[in-house]
């Protein structure tokens, strides 16, 4: 159906509505980052739109041959690559500073959260060993609330931003799969 549909109801208009829901309950079972589903599956709406709309005068490029650079496919391609090279750029070390990064802000936070945890330890045994009671308790349970905050933010950050800093390849990877394993461990 190289015009797409020309008519509603006829076979195209059905082979693009038929292509159209599979596409999508495609994406819905594929335990992609739900930001790639969405943006696919908006794609896909665009494309099937194009497709079954009898008066839709969008062009497309036909083949490798005919290329059309302003068309309804390759230009929107043209910006995404444009865009896509602009946030990896973006994320490279800077030679004008810190680069913020989810892992990088995961890692560190990490590192706090340990000593917290083993410094918290010290401070209850301390104080339920000891004979005198006081108001340290109060002390202890507010620095486990913020703890307890701390460990919802390392989730955050462990989240599927972080995924797209290094795709959990090579050694970023194995970090974001440790930092995970710890930050399930802290939420038990």
């Amino acid at each position: 159906y190289p015009h797409g549909a020309t008519e509603l109801y006829s076979d195209s208009w059905w082979f693009g509505i038929a292509d159209f829901v599979l596409f999508t309950a495609l994406q819905m079972c594929l335990s992609w980052p739900t930001g790639v589903r969405m943006f696919a599956v908006s794609w896909q709406a665009y494309f099937s739109m194009c497709f079954i709309n009898p008066d839709d005068t969008t062009h497309f490029s036909s083949g490798i041959k005919d290329i059309i650079l302003e068309g309804g496919a390759v230009s929107p391609l043209i910006g995404t690559v444009i865009g896509c090279t602009i946030a990896v750029l973006v994320m490279c070390t800077s030679p004008l500073g810190y680069c913020f990064s989810a892992l990088t802000s995961a890692q560190e936070l990490a590192l706090t959260l340990a000593w917290e945890e083993s410094r918290q330890w010290r401070r209850m045994i301390y104080y339920y060993s000891s004979k005198n009671s006081s108001v340290a308790i109060d002390k202890i349970v507010g620095e486990a609330h913020k703890m307890y905050e701390d460990v919802k933010m390392l989730e955050g950050y462990l989240g599927t931003n972080s995924w797209w800093e290094c795709f959990d390849i090579g050694r970023a990877g194995k970090v974001r799969a440790h930092l995970q394993q710890l930050d399930g461990i802290m939420n038990r």
